[in-house]
């Protein structure tokens, strides 16, 4: 990761504080008499108790073995402890651990009342179990999934040792197409994981169905369903989403993480040009090599600047929500596009070069070129490709991260690369695009039809469906093709070859990847619903057409499948610490205050 940045964008946050629910207090909530012996109160015991906290003889729980305990404390912590369970989940704090901390925190606010673990251990459960209760029953609109291998606990032994393995979760959030109050910035609502019997797509489909039914979920409504561009995903014939689609016996949007398909292009074009690599942090080429190095401690010479006119220029409160490999890679561009490196980015460190974090790369690459004395064409060919197409289209789609503008992302990245690179570099570029043209589906255009600004083209895909509409195909599960893109398209509805095909009917087809015909359905999400209502407004949804929701799940995800053994208990966790995040934003100092839900 780079280093924190420090450029005075983040202002400080209003508190509002929420009552704690007292019906998360568990039953178990007396202490045990064991953790109450280890425990001393000497300093204390000279202080006069409160007599509803102490035990007399009239009490059915009097024992005389517990007389000189009693004199030692004021009595037991009974307030509930919500949110202290949550945060314990989320930072993975053991029972025993926090319930000590609180016990010294009464101490040293002059109140010496015990918290004991079996207090902490309830509240943990309570607190877990509604989270889990809470999401089951939910509709389930638009549902993305991701998994990863984690290193987890598979078994404990009769003794107490641990077998620790690796196995594959799913994690999964569910997107709905208005914002809503889980919705807030397109964060989703995280749904828990499952564990797949294998890595095939078969079996990735039959997991998702069954953790649906697990939590109960209503996947009448399901009309979308996302997930990263691997094959075993969105495989035509027995990818993960078409495997999903024959369970639901109907057709889904496809929303194929759009961010993805930005990397694949500069990884083919470092491979292709420069070197392969040789491991997940080295590359052969000449280049490739000199990323490794400690780049910041180079001096910046005189580079020349990169021309790029429209490159666009972010508000501060968007800037904010970078992280902080994405705010150096941005202030990179700027400085190469003004060709002023500013004195604060000289010696600013950037992430180790790994291959699975594209945004490191392309600032080496960046931090590189401005450091060179001399013109390095190959690098300088990698320097204007990042500032004017890589960097740009992840700008764009974050701006407007809809599934309803994925076409005209692909349109605006296939423009860039024909206007900003070469012709070697477009032999490179445009068939990785044609690999991952899954917003250059008949469906996805005309979505973003829908979601045009001007009139006359919402109007035309009113036209079209309403003709798809006339014209059905008896067809539940439609064949999911990429299409064959069009190079020179300079308008959305011309990424793909559409039109009416006599030997198919009259109706409505598209041009494949593999020169075939195929009919066009109408976008699953537009079934069903009044098509009118956009001809006066453009269509407006709410799935993202990326999968980073997802990757923030999956790092929560294999954050608590490494301590716990138990399914439920993993879920749970999980859950509580996805619900702390939203109780509790921020960081605890001076400067930032700390915001309550």
């Amino acid at each position: 990761m780079v280093e924190e940045f420090n450029f005075g964008v983040v202002k400080s946050l209003q508190v509002s504080f929420t009552d704690l629910d007292s019906d998360l207090l568990a039953d178990n909530d007396v202490p045990d008499e064991e953790v109450i012996d280890s425990l001393n109160f000497a300093e204390n015991s000279d202080s006069e108790s409160d007599e509803s906290d102490t035990e007399t003889e009239d009490d059915p729980d009097y024992s005389p073995d517990d007389e000189d305990t009693a004199t030692e404390v004021t009595g037991y912590f009974m307030t509930p402890l919500p949110r202290t369970a949550e945060m314990a989940s989320r930072l993975g704090i053991g029972n025993e651990a926090v319930a000590k901390i609180l016990t010294c925190h009464n101490m040293d606010l002059g109140s010496p009342q015990v918290v004991t673990e079996k207090k902490i251990r309830g509240q943990r459960a309570a607190v877990q179990n509604e989270a889990i209760q809470k999401r089951k029953g939910l509709s389930v609109p638009g549902i993305y999934f991701d998994g990863k291998i984690d290193k987890t606990t598979l078994e404990r032994s009769a003794a107490g040792g641990v077998t620790r393995g690796a196995e594959d979760h799913y994690s999964v959030v569910i997107h709905y197409p208005e914002q809503t109050e889980h919705e807030e910035k397109q964060e989703g609502t995280y749904m828990g994981f499952f564990i797949p019997s294998k890595g095939t797509g078969i079996e990735i489909a039959v997991g998702l169905k069954e953790h649906c039914e697990f939590m109960e979920l209503k996947t009448d409504t399901l009309e979308v369903i996302g997930s990263d561009g691997t094959s075993v995903n969105t495989g035509w014939e027995n990818g993960a989403i078409v495997q999903s689609e024959r369970i639901l016996k109907r057709s889904l949007f496809w929303a194929i993480c759009s961010i993805h398909r930005v990397e694949l292009p500069l990884r083919n074009l470092i491979e292709k040009m420069d070197g392969k690599t040789t491991g997940p942090e080295e590359y052969i080429g000449p280049i490739g090599k000199l990323l490794s190095q400690d780049l910041w401690k180079l001096p910046v010479g005189n580079f020349a600047k990169i021309p790029a006119k429209d490159f666009p220029v972010v508000k501060e409160e968007v800037f904010g929500t970078f992280s902080n490999d994405v705010k150096y890679l941005y202030l990179c561009c700027l400085a190469i596009v003004n060709g002023e490196f500013p004195k604060e980015l000289h010696q600013q460190k950037m992430g180790p070069l790994n291959h699975s974090r594209w945004f490191t790369t392309a600032s080496r690459i960046l931090r590189l070129y401005v450091s060179c004395t001399c013109d390095i064409p190959l690098l300088t060919r990698f320097t204007n490709y990042i500032v004017n197409v890589y960097f740009k289209t992840y700008l764009q789609i974050k701006r407007r991260n809809s599934i309803s503008y994925g076409a005209n992302h692909l349109l605006f990245e296939l423009k860039n690369v024909q206007k900003h690179c070469t012709k070697e570099e477009r032999n490179i570029l445009v068939p990785v695009l044609q690999n991952n043209s899954y917003y250059g589906h008949p469906e996805a255009i005309l979505l973003s039809m829908l979601a045009d600004s001007r009139q006359f083209v919402r109007n035309r895909a009113i036209q079209l469906i309403e003709e798809i509409r006339q014209n059905p195909v008896a067809r539940t599960v439609r064949t999911f093709l990429r299409p064959k893109l069009q190079p020179d398209a300079d308008e959305v509805w011309k990424l793909a070859n559409i039109k009416n095909k006599k030997d198919h009917g009259g109706r409505l087809c598209y041009l494949t990847e593999n020169q075939g015909w195929k009919f066009v359905y109408e976008p699953s999400v537009t079934k069903g619903r009044d098509l009118n209502q956009w001809s006066d407004q453009p269509l407006v949804l709410h799935y993202p057409a990326h999968s980073q929701t997802v990757e923030h799940a999956v790092q929560t995800t294999s954050k608590c499948v490494a301590s716990s053994l138990n399914y439920l208990d993993q879920l749970g966790q999980a859950f509580a610490t996805v619900d702390s995040r939203r109780s509790i934003k921020g960081k605890i100092s001076r400067k930032r205050k700390l915001l309550y839900r």
